[in-house]
This record gives C-alpha cells, structure tokens and sequence, in this order.
C-alpha cells in the first residue's frame, strides 16, 4: 500500500502498521472496533517514539511524556514530525505526522472509553519509559520479576483493556459477569504471552543491542512460560460469547503458537541468528482455526 502524498486516513493506516493484527481489530463488532483500534493506534505511536533508535534517549522520554499528556488532556495540537526522518515505515512517518488527528479519534469516544484508553496507554507508556532507562545503558539481564512487570506493562495490560471494553460496549454479550474478574486475570497472562513469544523472536537484534530481557539463555524455559500464559489465553477464549469477539481473540493466541512452534524447530543458534517469522499461509490456517474455535 502506497501513502505517498496522502494525509491521514484511519482505516488505511490501521492496515498499514498493525499488520496480521488488523485481521483481529476488522472483524470487532463495531462497538468494539472503535475504542480497541484507536487504543492500537495511540499504543503504536508510543512504540515507534520509544523505537526511533536514532533520536536520543531524553527526546525520547520527553516526547512519551508530552504525548501522554495530549492523551490526558485532549489536546490536539500535537505531532511528532521531528521524528519522521528515523523512521522508515511509511505508515509510521503518517502515523507520527497525524497525532492530532488520533487523538481528536480518542475524544470522539464514549468517556468511558476514553478512560479505559487513558488507563491502558499510561501503563504502556510507564513500561516504555522504564525500557528506555534500563536499556542499553545497563547490560545486566533482567531478572524473572522485572521481565514479568515489563511484559504486563507492555501488552498484558492490553488483554485487561480488552476485557473492559468488551464488557463494556457488548456487557453480557461479551462474556458472562460473574467471570469479568477471571478474564481480567486470564487476558493479562495471554498479553504477556504474545510479548514474550515478540521478545523470543526479536532476541537476534536485540541482545547484540545490550537489551537482554530474557534473564537466562535458557530460551526453551520462556517458551514453556510463554506456552503456559498462552493455554490461560485459551481459557479466556472459551469464556467469551460473542463469535466475532471469539476469532479477533483467538487469531493472535494461534499465531503466537505457530511462532513457538517454529522457535523450537529453528533451535537456540538459529534465533540468536535471525528472525523467525510464519509465511503467510500459516496465518490463513489460523484464522480457519481461530474461526473454529470451540
């Protein structure tokens, strides 16, 4: 897709940089589809921020920090051109060109909404300040506790997002009451799942970078944590009502599998060496599956 000369465009930009994770957020129910890629929209402009290695360090936490603020505040005058010439992602250089209009998409939402919105993006952005700080400045690795508080800050804070909204717009639609507080605790494990399974996978660019998340080079013992969270994540799965709800969930769960399953084949050497990926006819496969999901 060519953004060449184009200005912002919600739908065209949210295929442009959420790539197999679209397929999840376009079949939401609208009640949904709004609050979730907005919040996917606002959490990717705070990635590519933190990930524009060529900016420093501090004009990068400042830029964190004024974003959360337009965030909180609502403010639209806003944007983070003065980033564009680090980044190489077309959709990003729109995407950091077009903060204002993101955020006015956040005021456009219910208040509700809005707050889980707020709520999500200022834990994400706490766990992008804290990488920025520990990494690469301190090349000790992380131990078992800070991985866990970074992976939950980063995406596990995303699946207790999702159950809110979900509750929220569709109530008992969704997923039933009395389970909310399970599916709070079960969507948490299933985001920290996926970043590991992200952490695992980018570990060939990473640790030569200094940024050591996994705090042992016992990688097969994080696939197993990562496969335990994802099986939670299949609890979760079970518990929600709605089909179209259902596949948007369970479609990254089944592609976070897939990967494992390629990471143990490939071996330790071959993930220190270069990034593992599923070819895109896995990804069909499991989105039959995820559609298939009991």
């Amino acid at each position: 897709m060519s953004f060449a000369g184009k200005r912002f465009n919600h739908a065209q930009l949210l295929e442009s940089v959420s790539r197999s994770f679209y397929l999840s957020i376009k079949f939401l129910p609208r009640e949904m589809r709004e609050p979730v890629s907005t919040g996917y929209l606002l959490a990717r402009l705070t990635d590519t921020i933190a990930d524009s290695g060529e900016i420093p360090l501090q004009s990068r936490t400042d830029a964190l920090n004024r974003l959360a603020e337009h965030i909180e505040t609502l403010n639209f005058d806003c944007n983070f051109a003065e980033f564009v010439p680090a980044v190489s992602h077309p959709g990003e250089q729109i995407l950091l060109r077009s903060t204002s209009e993101v955020i006015e998409r956040l005021a456009s939402n219910t208040p509700e909404n809005r707050e889980a919105i707020r709520k999500v993006l200022g834990t994400i952005i706490e766990g992008q300040k804290w990488d920025l700080a520990r990494f690469p400045n301190q090349n000790a690795k992380l131990s078992d506790e800070e991985l866990l508080r970074y992976t939950w800050q980063v995406a596990g804070c995303v699946g207790e997002f999702w159950t809110e909204v979900g509750f929220l717009n569709l109530g008992s639609k969704f997923a039933a009451e009395e389970d909310r507080r399970l599916m709070l605790a079960s969507g948490k494990k299933l985001g920290q799942g996926l970043q590991l399974i992200n952490i695992i996978r980018d570990l060939h660019e990473d640790v030569p970078a200094g940024r050591h998340y996994l705090p042992d080079d016992d990688i097969r013992r994080w696939l197993s944590v990562c496969r335990d969270f994802l099986n939670d994540g299949k609890q979760y799965v079970r518990k929600v009502r709605h089909r179209k709800v259902k596949f948007a969930t369970a479609l990254p769960l089944y592609l976070a599998e897939a990967t494992a399953d390629r990471l143990e084949e490939a071996g330790e050497a071959e993930i220190r060496r270069k990034k593992i990926k599923v070819p895109r006819s896995t990804v069909w496969k499991m989105a039959i599956r995820a559609a298939l999901f009991p």
